[in-house]
């Protein structure tokens, strides 16, 4: 798509010689368009030198986005890891890699890291693997693994990792940046790509070659080196002086000597012929308004400079056909993104940032569907022999595992279920979609009996309480729907302002999340919309874009945080992000000295005040906020009852945001509903790293280690102590083993001077390790602190556990809690609950904390005590399965009681363990196979498989295409077919006058995916009738020859 801009550049560049040149008044999208340049002129390697990342994050966004360059940070996380043997290697490997001849990649460095020392030796054995051999050995390369001391995992998540599934291999080996996934056909390979950690599927990149490089270390034999004295020949760009000390100065010359210095923007100006001054003026007029004005301003300025348009693949097809009238000037066109349009006034260059504001019909929908197969995967995660279950016609039992069964000629997998008396149930694989975890309290819970209509009775009960829930949440959104809002207007050019002042890339999903929520403010009705996401996935920024918009409307925000101290950091991050705008901001909690908080109230009637952030103070009946155009409700699970009853008045014909990393369940079921808008964070920021977690007894020993490991890396610790009668004497013993630091505690009966005092000591990196309570738990976000120690972690519930946890690793190194319990018998919940927390370190995991923390402690009153008795006898997903099919009810008037197709089939279906090796993932797969409902998830499924496995085996695709034949019956109105040898028999219930109807089709082939075929083609059972039949004993015989 991309096309090369063809340069109309004034100056010229020697880039064989050693003469340092400097760009002046230059912007970061010309930058990155000539390193894009030199990348295609020379041949040398490419090093970007910065004083930190952060200033050259958009010069590696352009890169990567519109030039399509490949980039590779060596960053202080690898540099300055704890020192193993594992890491060790790691570092020297990406150094290695960063300075070995590569270049395809941009290689980015900090300038303090180029005074790293460098020299140790390397072992040179390694095993060359290679897509074009005609043989390769799949047993010998796993012996060269085990040999070379890679550790085989069920997943390869960190370096030195290896798994093996189906015909893949995987290999997490220093060489790169990411894991290896190699997949083999027989005896000869079939891809070699890179995947992704978290979502364990292959990236774009093919190798055709690599090296696995053994990871046993060789004793060093040169001298002390740095970084710096290696880089030799290459073209060096930097956007500061590169030195350290005058110690450094002969080595800061040689460097000098030995490349092309490329100096972007330098303080002092310099005329000469080594020298180019650009001429920017950014353009004021908003070109995204219309196609006319965009065709106005080309025809106006094309003439006399070159037109660049930079926007999406999709827009741009379109631009192209839109611009198709304009005459005499040539577009060229980026697949990318620019974050203002800007002429280059000495180069004749204009370049349009062009991104449409238009958002697929479709895309809520579909959020809204990952979000409900998100929610019915989440209990299958990690389901073990001997949990409860919920089978829905028969009710509450223990899962016994997965059962291989040879029925005839066939092998079936069944779920097996025990019940009360030690009754066993099989259930087909197929039919897996019966079976739920249990999710609820276990407290005097005993298994059903298949022996008695109990279960039936329960479930009418909870049915019951279902339609009464029901019709108070469509009561309460019916008056939202009638409700009429104030409709937003956007002004794109004040937009854009506000978005340059984000210093980071927003993901996917938050630029998704943004765009449905300015959609939603424009509309009529109001909006309410809940926004779910892990901890610092930035859920804050889609606040802070919607309250600008409010505010340029001159409608006033609240802002309410359930404590003081989330309170408080939304207010310094919202004065912070609005200090060049003319918004005011104040307030509203313990921190605030009643003098100010006096003014603030009269202000607020009078509406002085854009945004008020506070506590439940905001509630109280002296603050008046008589033009709120939007309230945002931040963790809304920590609000008690009568707060979130003055929250739901405060609502009432007002644009609402609720921002979550937890959700209750309740909120979680409105949205999957679609009673309200659901927008998910599922995507990390770049360069975010899952936290490690550990659960260690009480240590001294332990504790300082992990300390001193925090502070060589210049980071902060947090120790949670949540007792305020010991905290003192536990701020003594860690005073005690780390001298010479500042440290210091805080707890919730202080005052809030001194708290705040502490917090802005900490937070500025005076204090090196703070201890306090759970007052941290929302609002401390301090990307310097990485390590956090928890005390008794046993007493803290799995929601508390994740949110202290989400305080850390939230810059670009990688985070480390420690769990820690005394040296005695812990509760059975409070070890499932660190369990949990532990296994869930994956980023994004935030979405199934809710549901892990209510199977663990019972759903309490969440959903009112009047019915959470009725709701525990059927677990708390089947009667969200229940509230959804009332919804629906009372919604559209007419009963819904679709039930599932049964299919008797006459093939294998099942996982064989050879592709899937472990239980519990052939179990999550035969739950998400059960969850397809289209025939692109069909084809996703497929791919997803194909990406992980290998070749999906005949069993498999045959269990899939049971998913669809189910489909395509209950479009039909089909309640069960039986699979023949060369026929399938359906049965129809009700058939115009008919109870019901027989239909045998014969010479149609037995596979799964012939049958599928054949259904896809009739749209109803009046279709098949059509074709030629004979009755026989009341069944209609139809010959498909």
């Amino acid at each position: 798509m991309n096309e090369i801009l063809k340069p109309i550049n004034k100056f010229s560049m020697n880039l064989e010689d050693k003469k340092a040149f400097s760009f002046y008044e230059s912007n970061d999208f010309l930058i990155s368009k000539i390193i894009n340049q030199v990348a295609l002129e020379s041949a040398k390697d490419i090093f970007y030198i910065t004083k930190d990342t952060k200033k050259c994050k958009l010069i590696i966004e352009y890169l990567e986005e519109v030039w399509k360059k490949k980039i590779f940070y060596l960053g202080s996380d690898i540099l300055n890891s704890q020192n193993n043997d594992l890491n060790n290697r790691n570092r020297s490997l990406n150094i290695l890699y960063f300075l070995g001849n590569n270049n395809n990649k941009i290689k980015f460095i900090e300038k303090e890291n180029l005074y790293h020392p460098f020299s140790e030796g390397i072992n040179k054995n390694k095993v060359t693997i290679s897509t074009k051999s005609v043989k390769e050995d799949r047993q010998r390369l796993i012996n060269s693994l085990e040999k070379f001391g890679y550790k085989k995992n069920e997943f390869t998540e960190k370096l030195g990792d290896y798994s093996v599934r189906g015909s893949i291999i995987d290999i997490f080996t220093p060489s790169f940046k990411a894991p290896i996934r190699i997949e083999f056909h027989n005896d000869k390979i079939r891809s070699i790509n890179t995947f992704n950690i978290e979502s364990e599927r292959r990236l774009s990149e093919s190798l055709e070659e690599i090296n696995i490089v053994s990871l046993e270390k060789e004793i060093s034999t040169e001298d002390e080196l740095l970084i710096l004295d290696h880089i030799k020949d290459g073209i060096v760009f930097t956007d500061c002086v590169i030195k350290n000390s005058s110690d450094e100065a002969d080595r800061i010359k040689k460097f000098t000597n030995l490349n092309k210095i490329i100096e972007i923007n330098p303080i002092k100006y310099r005329e000469s012929s080594e020298s180019y001054k650009f001429k920017v003026e950014y353009l004021n007029g908003n070109l995204n308004e219309s196609i006319p004005k965009l065709i106005e301003f080309i025809n106006e300025y094309g003439l006399k400079n070159q037109i660049t348009i930079i926007s999406e693949k999709d827009s741009i097809e379109n631009l192209k056909i839109d611009l198709a009238e304009v005459k005499n000037t040539e577009i060229l066109y980026l697949n990318g993104f620019l974050r203002k349009s800007f002429i280059s006034r000495d180069t004749n260059e204009i370049f349009i940032s062009f991104n449409a504001q238009n958002i697929s019909k479709n895309q809520s929908l579909s959020s809204q569907k990952y979000a409900q197969s998100s929610f019915k995967l989440s209990g299958f995660n990690d389901l073990k022999i001997g949990d409860m279950v919920i089978h829905k016609e028969f009710g509450l039992c223990a899962f016994n595992g997965i059962k291989n069964k040879l029925i005839g000629s066939m092998h079936v997998d069944f779920i097996e279920c025990e019940f009360s008396h030690k009754d066993l149930l099989l259930i087909p694989i197929d039919r897996i979609s019966l079976i739920q975890k249990y999710i609820g309290s276990l407290k005097n819970k005993s298994l059903d009996t298949l022996r008695s209509k109990a279960w039936g009775g329960k479930v009418k009960k909870a049915k019951r309480a279902a339609e009464t829930t029901a019709r108070e949440i469509l009561s309460l959104y019916a008056q939202r729907k009638s409700a009429k809002g104030f409709q937003f207007k956007i002004n794109n050019n004040e937009i854009l302002d506000f978005e340059d002042t984000f210093e980071f890339e927003e993901t996917v999903d938050q630029k998704s999340a943004i765009l449905n929520t300015y959609k939603d403010m424009q509309a009529q009705i109001p909006m309410d919309r809940l926004i779910c996401g892990d901890v610092g996935f930035g859920k804050t920024e889609v606040a802070l874009r919607a309250s600008f918009l409010s505010s340029m409307n001159l409608k006033q925000t609240a802002v309410v945080a359930p404590t003081t101290l989330l309170a408080h950091q939304h207010l310094k991050t919202f004065k912070n992000r609005f200090q060049k705008f003319p918004i005011r901001i104040e307030g509203v909690t313990r921190f605030t000295k009643k003098s100010d908080l006096n003014k603030i109230i009269e202000d607020s009637v009078n509406g002085k005040i854009d945004i008020l952030i506070g506590t439940h103070k905001i509630f109280s009946k002296e603050i008046v906020l008589k033009n709120l155009g939007l309230i945002i409700i931040d963790e809304e699970h920590k609000f008690g009852v009568s707060d979130k009853e003055k929250i739901k008045q405060l609502k009432k014909g007002v644009d609402s945001l609720s921002i979550s990393a937890t959700p209750i369940p309740r909120t979680l079921q409105l949205s999957l509903s679609g009673l309200r808008e659901i927008s998910l964070l599922a995507t990390p920021p770049k360069e975010r790293l899952s936290i490690e977690t550990y659960i260690e007894e009480f240590d001294l020993l332990l504790i300082k280690e992990s300390i001193d490991f925090e502070l060589k890396r210049n980071g902060r610790v947090f120790f949670i102590h949540n007792e305020i009668a010991s905290i003192e004497k536990i701020y003594l013993k860690i005073k005690k083993i780390c001298p010479g630091i500042k440290i210091e505690f805080i707890h919730g009966r202080m005052t809030g001077d001194k708290v705040e005092e502490t917090l802005k000591q900490f937070i500025d990196g005076d204090i090196k390790i703070l201890i306090t309570t759970t007052i941290v738990e929302a609002g401390l976000d301090i990307r310097e602190a990485n390590t956090m120690i928890i005390n008794n972690a046993h007493k803290f519930g799995l929601s508390d556990l994740y949110q202290l946890r989400g305080r850390i690793g939230r810059g670009d190194k990688k985070g480390k809690a420690f769990l820690l319990i005394p040296n005695e018998e812990i509760s059975d919940n409070a070890k499932k609950r660190l369990e949990a927390i532990r296994k869930l370190t994956k980023l994004g995991s935030g979405f199934n904390i809710a549901m892990e923390d209510l199977e663990i402690r019972g759903a309490g009153n969440l959903f009112g005590t009047q019915q959470s008795g009725n709701i525990f006898d059927v677990g708390i997903e089947f009667y969200l399965e229940l509230l959804e099919k009332e919804i629906s009810k009372v919604k559209n008037n007419n009963i819904d009681e679709n039930q599932e197709a049964e299919v008797i089939y006459n093939q294998n279906v099942y996982i064989p363990e050879n592709y899937i090796e472990s239980a519990e993932r052939r179990l999550f797969y035969y739950k998400k196979i059960s969850l397809v409902t289209t025939k692109k998830e069909y084809l996703d499924l497929i791919e997803e498989l194909l990406d992980k496995f290998g070749l999906v085996p005949l069993e498999v695709q045959n269990l899939i295409n049971i998913s669809l034949i189910k489909i395509n019956l209950q479009r039909m109105g089909v309640h069960k077919i039986l699979i023949k040898d060369s026929s399938i028999v359906i049965y129809s219930k009700k058939f115009k006058k008919l109870k019901e109807i027989q239909i045998e089709i014969r010479n149609l082939k037995s596979e799964p995916k012939e049958i599928t075929k054949f259904l896809e083609e009739k749209s109803n059972i009046e279709e098949i009738l059509k074709s030629d039949y004979e009755i026989v004993n009341g069944k209609f015989i139809i010959d498909n020859k």
